[in-house]
């Protein structure tokens, strides 16, 4: 018998045991999130479940047999008498973790996690208010509690001292999460203590953060001097190269940049000819082969660098696909395929230079009218609201995944402020809250959050984030000094966090006629005149 069959038999007996025989219900886990039962007698059920059930809120009546109620076993609220109504209709499915004993269902306790500066942990119970405590030196008599709201938590430094720090849901009787120990440094240095959860490069010194550009010296050599001059804290630049580009067409773009003192981040990527073709559409086998030459040539110790007297700088990690999460790029989204993708590619890599180190493409919730059927029916199985975590999908699609991730590609376009737990919101001049989680710097926090809960402590490498300067009425169009703003304000939040490893704002350089919202993200205007972007950048990688 499988676990989940053995979990569904134990929640079925202990149903029936209090609820008389129950040979007409049926009990399935849908994944290992949830559990449902369908049954003709939903009252009945839930009468003698005890206090422990809970369900879902109300969703629609797709999938229900006739005749038949699917309660869903899950972390969403208790259930109440006065809610025996609802209990009625085909209940939504939660996405939410449920942890179940041979009893019945119980609340779950989140996992976790300590990166050096930041308390992290997953989403359960179907509720993202949480309660903290923090224990000195053991003496229980000495904690304290703090309310939070959301999936992060970052406490006040406490030098010289060990604090044990847990979490839970606040639903009452939910239990603690084991306790993680966090011993601060006597300098009391702002957060840096240790604990668990490190590992995967992590903390980022701060010797260690790179600040760049997408595309310096497609706009010719002399770019690169113009670039360096104004802003010397911009070592690199993110180049996108793909299969079918000739090795010399590529040498010479490695040359353009490395001779003018630029180091290359490169982004191996594969669009559909013509765009818009789902990612399945393309060879994922080709792909990986040629990502392993490519690694094999220009990676750590390859062959492109044999003559060179700057070997060392060679580029040791690679960004894998740009924005795959996107229907701008692949219709439809194609989540499972773009995590096998990826993982063949980074193993093939691997393969050719073990040296060489991977990042993986996240991006935010998906909805099922751009996915693919089979991510779709994945997601629908665990919400039923036609929404899922686009990070989740990745690691449904692909076992194993979590082994060949080196770090982790993102871009948080959109509204810049920033809501620690417990603390206001914060946002650059100009810009006003509140944070938006999917589709705005915030995201960076969530995403860090879902992938924690995945096991994935790995750097974030920020390869796009910027705004567009016009034209005036486009949408996210802002204006030149809000432009210089948000620059100032990420580029000072990617200093501080120990977790990230890159900035590489987006974009060098405004192009085309700048009729369109695409045409403007540049900190360089069409007549090579700097905005004030560019200074505001250079200012705050500069700054102490």
């Amino acid at each position: 018998m499988t676990a989940r069959a053995a979990i569904a038999a134990a929640c079925l007996a202990a149903l029936a045991a209090s609820a008389g025989p129950a040979s007409a219900d049926t009990v399935r886990g849908t994944s290992h999130r949830d559990l449902i039962v369908s049954t003709p007698e939903p009252d009945r059920l839930l009468a003698g479940a005890g206090p422990d059930l809970v369900i879902a809120g109300p969703g629609d009546r797709a999938d229900c047999g006739a005749g038949r109620d699917r309660l869903v076993l899950s972390m969403g609220r208790r259930y109440q008498p006065a809610a025996r109504a609802a209990a009625r209709r085909c209940e939504t499915v939660s996405s939410q973790p449920v942890a179940l004993a041979a009893a019945g269902l119980r609340l779950a306790a989140p996992v976790l996690r300590w990166d050096g500066r930041t308390l992290a942990w997953n989403k359960v119970n179907g509720t993202r208010k949480y309660v903290i405590a923090a224990t000195p030196g053991g003496d229980r008599s000495a904690t304290a509690y703090a309310a939070v709201t959301g999936l992060s938590w970052r406490p006040a430094a406490q030098p010289g001292a060990t604090v044990a720090y847990a979490v839970r849901s606040d639903q009452a009787g939910a239990p603690w999460s084991p306790e993680t120990a966090v011993t601060w440094p006597d300098s009391g240095n702002g957060g840096a203590g240790s604990g668990g959860g490190g590992g995967g490069g992590l903390p980022v010194p701060a010797s260690a953060k790179i600040f760049g550009l997408n595309n310096i010296t497609g706009w010719g050599p002399g770019m690169a001097e113009k670039v360096r001059a104004a802003l010397p804290g911009v070592t690199h630049e993110r180049q996108e190269y793909s299969p079918g580009m000739a090795w010399a067409y590529i040498d010479q773009r490695l040359r353009d940049a490395y001779d003018h003192g630029v180091q290359v981040e490169p982004l191996l990527n594969q669009y559909g000819s013509p765009m818009g073709q789902p990612l399945s559409a393309l060879n994922r086998s080709a792909f990986a082969a040629w990502t392993g030459q490519f690694t094999a040539r220009y990676g750590p110790g390859g062959s492109f660098w044999a003559s060179r007297a700057d070997k060392a700088l060679a580029p040791g990690t690679f960004e894998i696909e740009n924005e795959p999460y996107g229907q701008w790029y692949f219709t439809p989204v194609e989540p499972f395929e773009y995590a096998r993708w990826f993982y063949a590619a980074a193993r093939a890599g691997r393969a050719a230079n073990p040296a060489a180190k991977f990042l993986i493409a996240v991006g935010p919730d998906r909805s099922t009218g751009i996915l693919d059927s089979a991510s779709a029916a994945w997601c629908q199985a665990q919400r039923h609201n036609g929404w899922c975590s686009g990070i989740d999908l990745l690691f449904a699609g692909q076992p194993g995944l979590a082994a060949e991730i080196d770090g982790i590609a993102i871009h948080p376009y959109g509204n810049p402020c920033l809501q620690d737990a417990g603390g206001p919101v914060r946002c650059p001049a100009g810009f006003s809250g509140p944070p938006g989680e999917d589709w705005g710097y915030a995201f960076t926090r969530k995403a860090r959050a879902e992938l924690l809960a995945h096991g994935v402590n790995k750097p974030f490498w920020i390869t796009e984030v910027g705004a567009t300067t016009g034209p005036g009425g486009a949408s996210g169009a802002v204006t030149e000094a809000q432009q210089a703003a948000q620059a100032k304000f990420i580029t000072a939040d990617a200093k501080a966090q120990p977790w990230i490893k890159a900035l590489i704002w987006y974009c060098l350089r405004d192009y085309g006629d700048g009729t369109d919202r695409e045409h403007n993200f540049g900190i360089l205007r069409r007549d090579n005149t700097w905005k004030p972007a560019a200074a505001a950048y250079q200012q705050a990688i500069a700054a102490p």
